[in-house]
């Protein structure tokens, strides 16, 4: 039998009331990823300026964090990214993959 490795991450995703779509909030959750699924890595600066424009930031996140943007390769992924805390130097050792 084949064993999957998860590393455990936390994310950053975005929750819209039903009741006020306008109003947009961030929260934070846990995230286990199969490194095998990862196709691209890239710093997500955009999104860090998407939650700070709707004052959305997440109770007890520090300000200066920075996030990674996760894409997955598989037939259980249902968006085009997943926003992980950390900068993607960190985020890409977590996964086993950067060893600069």
């Amino acid at each position: 039998m084949h064993k999957s490795i998860l590393i455990k991450l936390t994310e950053v995703k975005e929750e819209v009331s039903e009741d006020t779509p306008e109003i947009r909030k961030f929260v934070l959750g846990e995230l286990f990823v199969n490194p095998a699924t990862v196709t691209i890595l890239r710093s997500a600066h955009g999104f860090k300026h998407k939650i700070i424009s709707y004052e959305g930031w997440p109770a007890g996140l520090d300000e200066r964090v920075e996030f990674t943007e996760i894409h997955l390769n598989g037939p259980a992924t249902n968006s085009s990214a997943i926003y992980a805390i950390g900068n993607i130097e960190i985020t890409a050792q977590k996964l086993g993959g950067y060893y600069g």
